[in-house]
Formats: structure tokens, C-alpha cells, sequence
């Protein structure tokens, strides 16, 4: 297995960024039969989990507090974790004042203030995964997945580029975004910022997005995992649960009891993988 740290300027955030990568590879041995290392320890192509972290935490924690790394590795995915700070992996709303200006088509990026676009860097973390690394391009083989606000960005994302992802899914994830605004009028200053107030509508109504989604042609998997430990999020899952099951061709749930500390987010975790594996057993 290989972790890879990759820093890199965004040109959507307008800065260094972190992106870590878990890449399962082949363990060659020295033998006296084969005294050299021989090459080929890696693949030329790998499925790929973009999994976005929960606000409170970071790429780096989820790379060492769970065991995300013996997963990738047992079920041959690759594994992209980019940055996301507190933005729900959202285009900050307040951001560009300046995108009115006349500065021109040659203007400086200081001269015009859009950044903090976190969704669309994610368009660069494909990039990267595609053009530089061996992750595959084929959408059937993509999967997105997230925790906590992470789980509320991944299920955006998927409802916003259906065609990019073959499954994805959300962990203890903040489906129902308009009642966590609601009990969380302390955090109003960071909802301003980066939804632009305090009313979820559009495609951050996941509810409604789904909704519409599910009367498409082919849409992505979506899997809920959650606990019944933690009941703000609870009510939020079963809502959103109650939206799906009922229309969307192909939903499932899963509940897993626990408070949702890092043992809880590995056995989550794990559920995933297997999910994945699963699938891919049926279509062979």
C-alpha cells in the first residue's frame, strides 16, 4: 500500500492545498528463487472512492484514526482524500464581490476575488487522479462517499454530476441541511459565508434534489449509513430515508448502532468496501 501526500495551488481555492491518496499495491518479495525486486507492484488502473472528511476533521486524521488504508488495500480501490477546512466541500457564497468588475479578460486572480470554490476543486482532484495517477476514468467504477457534512457534500455532488459516480454514499451525513441550520443559529455567520443565509434551497435541498433525481435515467446508488446513537442526525437520515425509499430505483439504508466516534466511522467504513465488493462480484 501507498499513501501519497500530493500539494498542489488549486486554481478554485487560490492556494496550497493537501490532497492524500491510498493506493493498493502488490508486495513483492526477494526470495533466492527471485533475488531482485521485480517491477509491476502497481496496477495500471484502479476504481476510485473520493471521500470527503467531516468538517471537525481533516484527510490526514481519517488516513490514521481509521483504517481506511487496510480496506483500500484488501479491496483494490484507490482512495482520494482532498481538503474541504469547514466549507461542506461547497463554493463559499461570499467570495467573488469583484466578478462584476471590468478588470478584463488578462486580469490578475488578485484582481478578481473568486476563490474558496471548494466543489469545484474537486473537479481538480479527478484531475490529478486521471491524468497523473492510474485511477480509472470510467464513471461505473467512480464512487463518492462522506461523513458528517461530508456525507451532505458527497449526496450534492452525486444529485449535481449523476453521470460522473456509479454509487455514493453517506455516513451519519446532514441530509435534512435546512433543519441543522435551524438548530444551529449559533453557526449562522459560517452558513452566511458559505451558503450565502441561512435558507438550504436548490441543490442544497437533498430532499428535493433526490426527489427529482429519482424520475432520471440511471442514477447513482445511494447508500445511508447511520446510528440511532446520535438522534439529531437520526431524524435528518430517516426523513431523507423516508423521501427515497418509496421512488428512487435503487436506495438502500443501513443502521449501525454506536456513538459516532472513530470506531463507529471504521465499521462504517468497512460496510462500504464490502458494498462495493459485493456489487462488483454481480456484475461479473
Amino acid at each position: 500500500m501507498a499513501m501519497m501526500k500530493v500539494t498542489y495551488v488549486s486554481d478554485h481555492i487560490k492556494d496550497m492545498v493537501n490532497l492524500y491518496l491510498i493506493i493498493p499495491q502488490r508486495k513483492l518479495v526477494r526470495s533466492a528463487a527471485a533475488p531482485q525486486m521485480q517491477p509491476g507492484s502497481f496496477r495500471e488502473e484502479y476504481p476510485v472512492l473520493l471521500l470527503l472528511h467531516e468538517e471537525a476533521s481533516s484527510p490526514l486524521e481519517l488516513a490514521t484514526m481509521s483504517s481506511i488504508r487496510r480496506y483500500a488495500e484488501k479491496h483494490g480501490i484507490m482512495v482520494a482524500m482532498p481538503e474541504g477546512m469547514l466549507s461542506y466541500f461547497t463554493d463559499y457564497a461570499v467570495r467573488d464581490l469583484n466578478t462584476g468588475n471590468s478588470f478584463g479578460s488578462n486580469a490578475s486572480i488578485e484582481a478578481n476575488f473568486t476563490e474558496l470554490c471548494y466543489e469545484s476543486a474537486l473537479d481538480e482532484v479527478m484531475a490529478i487522479i486521471r491524468q497523473a495517477l492510474p485511477g480509472t476514468a470510467s464513471p461505473k467504477k467512480t464512487f463518492l462517499a462522506g461523513i458528517g457534512s461530508g456525507g451532505f457534500a458527497a449526496l450534492k455532488h452525486a444529485a449535481k454530476y449523476p453521470e460522473q459516480f456509479a454509487a455514493v454514499f453517506s455516513l451519519n451525513g446532514i441530509t435534512d441541511l435546512q433543519r441543522f441550520m435551524d438548530d444551529h443559529p449559533d453557526r449562522k455567520e459560517q452558513f452566511e459565508a458559505v451558503f450565502g443565509g441561512c435558507t438550504a434551497c436548490g441543490e442544497n435541498d437533498l430532499p428535493a434534489a433526490y426527489a427529482a433525481l429519482a424520475g432520471k435515467p440511471h442514477p447513482p446508488r445511494v447508500f445511508q449509513i447511520y446510528t440511532p446513537d446520535d438522534p439529531e442526525c437520526l431524524q435528518m437520515n430517516e426523513r431523507f430515508g423516508q423521501v427515497l425509499s418509496p421512488a428512487y430505483p435503487d436506495y438502500h439504508a443501513a443502521v449501525l448502532p454506536g456513538i459516532p466516534d472513530w470506531d463507529w466511522v471504521d465499521l462504517a467504513l468497512e460496510r462500504i468496501f464490502d458494498e462495493l465488493c459485493e456489487q462488483d462480484n454481480e456484475k461479473e
